[in-house]
């Protein structure tokens, strides 16, 4: 029933049209709005008003409306999204525009671009050997920009997407003799760098823009307050800085480093940061026997579960913390219980530090 009475005796109506465009609308409203009286009748009349409305010459000069194509729309589009989203998710997003979305749809008008038209979009990335995830990740680029051109009203609505089922990734955890061994083939200032993210979880973005005036080496803890990620300096990835305790090997460790060369914590010789192609993992065959060739660790962190009641078990977001972790990178911090030993908390998703380096960071 499309008419009907609210608790406060107020009639109103409340329905689905097809637009000329094949497009579906929903419309609501009360008679007062036509200056009808407030009873069943009045919103009856009302409601046929309204969507008379919606299919009259308003709708038909909508449909005529040049409306631009998704290669055209782009532009807009990214410049919305450089002003409103981080440097690496832009980057992001421009990568998925110029591989995926426009080689299939940028001749396509914006209101051309229904539910067969992601369908197909849908199969053919599929058929690439594109997995879930990534083309659920197309989809949400797209769905975003149609909602931009919808708000602008250069279309009626965005078409239905139906996201595709990504199963949860495996993760491949360091044992307790395995996160030792790879601190031990760390050599000189690179060891430094495996230990505090063993010990303390920074992302590699953390690390490279961690700066000495973040670290307090009398009370032992660190503060994380930047990130770098592709040569850019932002805030840490949750937006907010963070205070993580250090345990008495780590801190003993960031005094021998001490240096002199500049602001940052790990540098070249120069005092320059480091970039992610010069943070080239040591030899890892021999610190991760039996693992696979490819296998990567996410970030260049790995936390150790201790014991209950252990003192620095509030590195790992326990007691003493700013916080607990709280973010979905961090579900491959939680070491699964199905796994038999022991195991460090370090994730395998994204790559960061990489097994088949065969030395340290070129701090030259």
């Amino acid at each position: 029933m499309s008419v009907r009475q609210r608790r406060g005796k107020q009639w109103f109506y409340r329905t689905m049209v097809r637009l000329p465009d094949g497009r579906r609308e929903r419309i609501f409203g009360v008679p007062k709005t036509f200056g009808l009286p407030n009873t069943r009748v009045g919103a009856q009349e009302a409601e046929r008003r309204a969507v008379a409305a919606a299919l009259g010459p308003k709708a038909q000069s909508a449909q005529t409306k040049e409306v631009p194509t998704i290669k055209e729309f782009s532009t807009h589009f990214m410049e919305v999204a450089t002003a409103q989203n981080r440097p690496s998710s832009v980057d992001s997003k421009r990568v998925i525009l110029d591989r995926h979305i426009l080689p299939h749809l940028g001749d396509r008008k914006l209101d051309a671009v229904r539910y067969a038209e992601v369908q197909d979009l849908k199969l053919k990335l599929l058929g690439r050997g594109l997995g879930p995830k990534t083309v659920n990740n197309v989809l949400t680029v797209l769905r975003r920009m149609l909602e931009i051109a919808r708000k602008r009203e250069l279309i009626a609505g965005v078409p239905d997407m139906e996201w595709l089922k990504s199963p949860r990734p495996e993760f491949d955890f360091l044992t307790f003799e395995e996160a030792e061994r790879l601190v031990v083939a760390g050599r000189d200032e690179w060891q430094t760098m495996i230990l505090v993210a063993l010990r303390t979880g920074l992302r590699q973005g953390e690390l490279l823009g961690l700066r000495w005036e973040d670290v307090d080496l009398v009370a032992g803890r660190i503060t994380v307050r930047r990130n770098i990620v592709r040569g850019r300096v932002g805030p840490p990835k949750s937006g907010k800085p963070r205070e993580v305790p250090l345990s008495p090997e780590t801190l003993g460790s960031l005094k021998s480093h001490r240096h002199l060369r500049g602001e940052l914590v790990f540098c070249d010789l120069g005092g320059r940061p480091l970039t992610k192609g010069r943070v080239q993992a040591p030899a890892l065959e021999h610190v991760q026997a039996g693992r696979s060739p490819a296998h990567r660790l996410a970030r260049p962190a790995a936390h150790v579960r201790q014991p209950p009641g252990y003192a620095w078990r509030a590195a790992q977001g326990g007691p003493g913390a700013a916080r607990p972790r709280d973010h979905h990178d961090d579900d491959a911090l939680r070491a699964p219980g199905t796994r038999s030993g022991a195991r460090c908390r370090a994730s395998a998703r994204y790559s960061a530090w990489h097994q088949r380096g065969s030395r340290g960071p070129n701090w030259a």
